[in-house]
Order: structure tokens, then sequence, then C-alpha cells
């Protein structure tokens, strides 16, 4: 599927109750009183445990169960739903969580318990988006009168300390899942009033424009837990992770080569669209108030987001290119293969977990 020319697909994946379906009804615009409306809940069980897919127009959102979920059992089951929804045409991938979900040692565990399938979910073509939703945004909660010069200290304040908030979350994600993400989204509350630029409303809205000029592309080359399982075993066995490991960046090279010249071609396109419409719309603008004339303008400035967000996204698969034949190079292939195999171990631990 090309930019701008067929459907918008975006899946959800994260840790229960942080807001994914929350994001999929804003996303939508749906409302409690509509049929496809996603149940929401904030707690540390799944309030999603089946993917659900509910389509308005051009865009399809699914709404994932959550990994690592506090179930073992759960988050083997979950992954496999996940895989199986990235291996269709697709978009974006959000990774969602909440900027104070509990990030002690056991939660942190978890998480890295599931870094191989954090690791295989990165493979996929589509778009990566760390979407970080904070429950604590200002909410004005003595009341302050909006004109007063304590309103403005206090939010400062809160604000101040919420940005700390996200920095060191996101660089703690960041550390742990080793996703290559292509923008990072901050979601500061749903009050628009109180939070004008950065609640979720007007952040999913930005984010929905820009994405129409993302591919949609499937990943059918994606492994399930029992794929990973044998290969996890494999490696063990002969105690061979760095063939295994080389094997599959090979594979993950030939993907990404594939995804930057399918950018590459969308990219020419654009320009081709882009230049006659800026031309006539500038010759237009000038003589008409009319709606035709700021159309034919705002189609060239549509196709010139497509065409600066191409370059940035052929840039970030070309480093990502650029990283991943690095590390089966010599120079830095032994530590490659050491966190290869770390992530292995942590697998191991999952699949212990499950027996349990």
């Amino acid at each position: 599927m090309s930019i701008g020319e067929d459907e918008m697909r975006i899946m959800s994946v994260g840790p229960s109750g942080v807001g994914k379906s929350t994001i999929g009804n804003k996303l939508l615009g749906l409302k409690s009183k509509d049929i496809d409306y996603f149940k929401t809940g904030a707690s540390s069980h799944s309030c999603t445990q089946e993917p659900r897919t509910v389509r308005s127009g051009k865009l399809t959102y699914t709404d994932l169960p959550g990994i690592p979920d506090t179930n073992p059992r759960n988050t083997k089951a979950f992954y496999d739903l996940i895989i199986d929804e990235a291996k269709k045409p697709l978009t974006a991938v959000f990774f969602v969580f909440a900027v104070d979900m509990r990030m002690d040692k056991h939660s942190i565990d978890r998480l890295k318990q599931c870094g191989l399938l954090f690791r295989e979910i990165n493979k996929c073509s589509a778009a990566k988006l760390l979407i970080l939703n904070d429950f604590n945004a200002w909410s004005n909660p003595e009341g302050l009168e909006e004109d007063d010069e304590e309103y403005f200290d206090e939010k400062a304040k809160h604000d101040k300390a919420r940005n700390e908030a996200h920095i060191d979350f996101e660089q703690a994600i960041k550390k742990i899942v080793r996703i290559n993400f292509n923008f990072t989204v901050v979601c500061y509350g749903l009050n628009k009033k109180i939070n004008q630029e950065h609640n979720m409303d007007t952040r999913l809205s930005f984010f929905k424009s820009m994405l129409k000029t993302f591919p949609c592309e499937p990943s059918p080359s994606l492994l399930n837990f029992e794929n990973l399982e044998k290969i996890v075993l494999e490696a063990k066995d002969k105690q061979d992770y760095e063939k295994i490991f080389i094997q599959e960046q090979e594979n993950h090279i030939k993907s990404l080569e594939k995804s930057i010249k399918n950018l590459k071609v969308t990219r020419v396109r654009a320009i081709a669209t882009g230049l006659p419409l800026m031309v006539g719309g500038l010759v237009l603008v000038p003589f008409t108030l009319g709606i035709s004339g700021y159309g034919v303008v705002a189609a060239a400035f549509s196709a010139a987001a497509t065409t600066f967000i191409c370059i940035r996204e052929i840039k970030s698969k070309e480093l990502e290119l650029e990283t991943a034949r690095e590390t089966i190079d010599k120079e830095k292939l032994e530590e490659a293969v050491q966190e290869y195999k770390s992530k292995c171990e942590y697998f191991e631990e999952l699949k212990n977990a499950l027996k349990e």
C-alpha cells in the first residue's frame, strides 16, 4: 500500500491500564454511547482481553491486550495476538505507557523478560511511536483563578516536575525495551482548556494527520512465541548465539532495505504531485477567496509535508539499517551477541514462569 492512497491502520501495544483504549476512542471520535466504543479501565488487570478492531473512514484501529501482563500465560498469548496483527498491513504501532507506571524491580524484570518479544515487534515495518500518557497533568486542584499570578506559578511548578518525570520515564523505557522509536508523544491530560498544546486530543489529532503520509505495509516474517522458543532452544543447545543473531540481523537488513526503497518511490511521487500544486496555489490565492483556491494550496502543503516526512522516515530507517549492519561487523559483534544472549536468558525466565 502506498502513502496516502489507502487505509491507515494503527495498533496499540503496552501494559494494561495505560490508556490504549482511550486513544482508540479519541482517534476514532467514539463516545461511550457508541456501539464500537472501547471499554476503558485503569487497573493492573487487563481491560482488553481480545483484539478489537474498529474502522472509521480510512482509519482502522486495533486495541490489543498489553504486554507484559501480570499473568505470564497471558503475556505469551497476548504476544502472539500482537504478532498476528503486526503481520498484516500496518501504518503504525503505538507503544503506550503511563508515565507514573510502577518501575520497581519486579516491573522492570517483567519488561526485561519481554525483551526478545519487543525485539521481534521492533522488526515490524510500521512506524513506531512511544506514547507516554500522563494521568497527573495539571488540573488546578485548588480552584485558583486562571488569570491570577499564583495560578501561573503553581502550574509552571507542576508542569516542570511532570516534564522531568516524562524525560526520566522515556529514558527508562527506551533503555529497557530497545525499540527504534520514530517519535515520542507525551499526552498530558485530557483537558483542552488547561493543557492546550499537549492534551491527548491535540497530540493525537496532529499525529493522526501526520501518519496519513506513512506507508501501510505487512510484516509477514515476524516470529510468534513458539518460533522464538525454538530459536532460543537451538541457540542454547548449540551455544551458538552468534550464528543465529547474524541470521536474524541479515533478514532484518533485507526488510529495512525494502522499506527504504518503497519510501523513496513515495517521496518521488509526492514531489511530482506537490510542485504543480504549489505553483497553481500561488497563482490562485491572490485572485480568489474561494474554497477551491485554498484547497489547492492545502493539497500542495500536504504533498510538501508528505515529502518532508518521507525524507525524515528514510533517514531514520537508513540509520537503523546502518546500525543493523554495524552490529554484525567484527568490532561490535561480540557486544551485540552478548546483549542478544541476555535477552534469550530473560526469555527463559518468562518460559519458566509459564510453568509455575
